[in-house]
C-alpha cells in the first residue's frame, strides 16, 4: 500500500540544506564556501486516479532561493518559481504546467517543476515505494539494490549512489523512523569525488507519507579539478491540511 492522495488536501514543504566546503585553488590558497537552498511551498491535490496517485495539482512557491557565501561575500539566487504558482498535471511520464492564469511556463520553470514534483506527482513516491515493497524487522540492516538506489535516490545525476543500506529505527504513536546510510560516488575528467550520507526518515504509517527528512553527510574529491572537503545538513518537514 502506498500514500494515496486526497482530492483538496494542501501539502505544505519547508526544506532547508546547507553545505560547507573547502576548495584548494593552488598552494596556500583555499577557497571557502557556503551554500544555503531554501524551499517552501505549497501542493493542493486537484485530481487522483483510482490507484491513488495524484494526477494533477496546484502549487504554489512562497519561497524558493540559493545562497552562496564565498570567503565572506554573499550571493541570493531565486528559482524561477519562487513566488509564481502553476497548475500541474501528469501526461505519461511528463508533467504538463501552466500558470494559474494560463499563460506558459519557460523552459527553465519547466526544468524546475520536474526536478521537485516529477516524482510526486504521476507516480507513486519512489520512497514510498521503497519503503512499502518489504515487511521490515527493527534494527536489521537491509542492502539496497542498484535499482532501489537508483530509483529512490538517483535523482541527483551529479553524484549518483552507488551503495547503502536501510533501517527501521522503530516506531512510535503511529510513526516510523528508518534511516538510510548511503554512498555517493562520480568519476570524470576531474577524478572522483564521493559522498557518504544518511538520510532519516519519519512516516506516518496510517497514511504512508513522509511527515520529516534529516539528512547529514560529508563530500570530497575533485571540484573543477581542485581538492575539495566539505559537509551537507538539511531537513524537510511537510504538513497536511484538507480544503475547506
Amino acid at each position: 500500500r502506498h500514500q494515496r492522495g486526497v482530492v483538496g488536501e494542501r501539502q505544505t514543504l519547508t526544506d532547508e540544506l546547507t553545505s560547507q566546503s573547502e576548495v584548494t585553488a593552488g598552494p596556500g590558497q583555499v577557497v571557502r564556501l557556503s551554500t544555503r537552498r531554501s524551499r517552501q511551498f505549497e501542493v493542493e491535490v486537484r485530481a487522483v486516479a483510482a490507484d491513488g496517485v495524484v494526477t494533477a495539482a496546484r502549487a504554489r512557491f512562497d519561497r524558493h532561493q540559493v545562497e552562496q557565501t564565498k570567503d565572506g561575500a554573499t550571493t541570493t539566487k531565486p528559482s524561477p518559481l519562487q513566488g509564481q504558482t502553476y497548475d500541474i498535471r501528469a501526461e505519461g511520464d511528463a508533467l504538463v504546467a501552466v500558470h494559474a492564469d494560463g499563460s506558459a511556463v519557460t523552459p527553465a520553470e519547466q526544468a524546475a517543476l520536474t526536478a521537485d514534483l516529477g516524482r510526486a506527482i504521476g507516480r507513486v513516491p519512489p520512497l514510498a515505494v521503497l519503503l512499502h515493497s518489504r515487511a521490515w524487522t527493527r534494527g536489521e540492516p537491509v542492502e539496497l539494490t542498484p535499482a532501489e538506489l537508483t530509483d529512490a535516490f538517483g535523482h541527483n545525476p551529479m553524484m549518483p549512489p552507488v551503495a547503502g543500506t536501510a533501517l527501521l529505527v522503530g516506531a512510535a504513536d503511529g510513526v516510523a523512523t528508518f534511516e538510510f546510510d548511503l554512498q555517493l560516488a562520480r568519476d570524470d575528467a576531474d577524478g572522483r569525488a564521493e559522498s557518504t550520507m544518511r538520510l532519516a526518515v519519519k512516516l506516518d504509517v496510517a497514511r504512508a507519507r513522509p511527515l520529516e527528512q534529516r539528512l547529514t553527510g560529508t563530500l570530497g574529491g575533485k571540484v573543477a579539478g581542485m581538492p575539495s572537503t566539505g559537509t551537507v545538513a538539511g531537513t524537510i518537514t511537510y504538513g497536511y491540511a484538507v480544503s475547506r
